[in-house]
């Protein structure tokens, strides 16, 4: 940062970057221990392990972009300006989680059924 930086504007973002690293630090912890799960050979889990992960995946992607806009708005210096990337950011926010919803839902009906196609194949 510049001389002519706010000291408060920096210890703002250098509290959202400790926070990210945390963040980042507990996803990466969550795959890891997804890892190292002794998931067995049934569909049904497998299917499942793999909605997990997924959803694991927008979990962190909505944690980027949170950050991303919190360090931005530390730099904001007037209040349209923050209004505007506030508007800009819900908007990209309810796509993202727009097209989230509809990837997990296809997920999940792909897991359904590949569970019980594996269930009625294993019964016969």
């Amino acid at each position: 940062m510049g001389s002519t930086s706010n000291p408060l504007q920096e210890l703002a973002i250098g509290n959202l970057h400790q926070m990210q690293n945390a963040v980042n630090e507990a996803i990466s912890a969550a795959r890891k221990n997804a890892a190292l799960i002794e998931w067995s050979a049934s569909a049904a889990q497998s299917e499942a392990r793999q909605v997990w992960l997924k959803a694991l995946g927008f979990a962190e992607q909505n944690a980027a972009s949170s950050f991303e806009f919190a360090q931005n708005i530390a730099k904001v210096t007037n209040l349209h300006e923050l209004l505007g990337m506030q508007a800009d950011f819900a908007k990209s926010q309810m796509q993202a989680l727009a097209n989230q919803a509809t990837d997990l839902g296809e997920t999940l009906t792909t897991a359904i059924k590949n569970a019980a196609g594996s269930e009625k194949v294993a019964g016969a």
